[in-house]
């Protein structure tokens, strides 16, 4: 849970457990593993949506909502928020310069990739 995970607190008893628990049976989360059924479904009960993607971080959560959000509008740009972190995709490593879309980085990829506003 990366930079969130403190939603939780500081090391809870239940939290250390539960992750000392998985992590003896695997740390290996590339592909599903039997909590992500349990996972899934209560998401749809909770919520009432019946299909859920999981990702492993939030950098392809933001991806993969980009990538729905093209797909419903048939829009290629999206806008951001300046001085927000969206990610790391190479796409949203940039900054605005008068009126220019630039690398916010050395060897992000130049403002053809990017298809922000």
């Amino acid at each position: 849970m990366a930079d969130v995970s403190t939603f939780c607190g500081y090391a809870p008893p239940a939290v250390t457990e539960a992750t000392a628990a998985r992590a003896a049976r695997s740390v290996q989360f590339t592909l599903p593993v039997e909590e992500s059924i349990w996972v899934a479904e209560e998401m749809g009960r909770r919520f009432g949506l019946p299909r859920w993607q999981l990702t492993l971080s939030a950098t392809t959560a933001n991806v993969e909502a980009i990538r729905l959000a093209r797909f419903a509008t048939g829009r290629p740009m999206i806008v951001m928020f300046e001085g927000h972190y969206h990610g790391h995709d190479e796409e949203w490593l940039v900054d605005r310069e008068d009126g220019e879309v630039r690398p916010m980085y050395l060897g992000v990829g130049g403002p053809e990739r990017a298809t922000c506003a």
